[in-house]
């Protein structure tokens, strides 16, 4: 009798876990977070169409793009058109960054993580990518955030290669 409840017990956990994989694969990761999801706002609300000095963004010509991945869900790529701070909050754990940004480049201003190395690593620009140790990057470990610095050649060869994943 004990046998059979082993065995019942084990296909339970396997029907779980394969409905937790298949959710994932389907919906994406954190798909079963929902609520906690991080959000990544500017810090000070920008007009959507011009820049503080009310030059039309449009008319911006764009060199740099980031891509932020928070968990190893990534953001939208944001086109770095303008100096500015912006704030990423996972509500889940209560982790925060904030990244200021320029048309150049990007650093890490200040992190709630305990080491703060991600603050330590320094400004990635366009110019410097290529020496740094860390490449284009910027990571947080403890709070699972990543900063990557691209051109626009850089991110459409980025976004087209073909996934390691299976």
């Amino acid at each position: 009798m004990r046998n059979k409840n082993i065995w019942i017990l084990l296909g339970a956990a396997m029907v779980i876990l394969l409905l937790l994989a298949a959710s994932q694969l389907f919906f994406g990761p954190g798909a079963m977070v929902t609520d906690g999801a991080p959000t990544m706002v500017p810090s000070e609300a920008p007009s959507p169409q011009t820049t503080s000095d009310g030059e039309d963004i449009t008319a911006v010509p764009v060199r740099a793009y980031l891509l932020v991945t928070v968990g190893g869900v990534p953001y939208q790529p944001l086109p770095l058109t303008r100096e500015g701070d912006y704030t990423i909050t996972q509500k889940a754990t209560g982790a925060e960054n904030v990244i200021h940004v320029s048309a150049e480049g990007v650093y890490m201003k200040s992190s709630t993580c305990e080491n703060h190395d991600c603050v330590q690593q320094g400004e990635v620009t366009l110019d410097n990518k290529d020496t740094r140790i860390l490449g284009n990057m910027i990571i947080c470990l403890p709070n699972q955030v990543t900063l990557e610095l691209y051109s626009e050649q850089e991110l459409r060869d980025a976004l087209l290669a073909p996934s390691a994943e299976p």
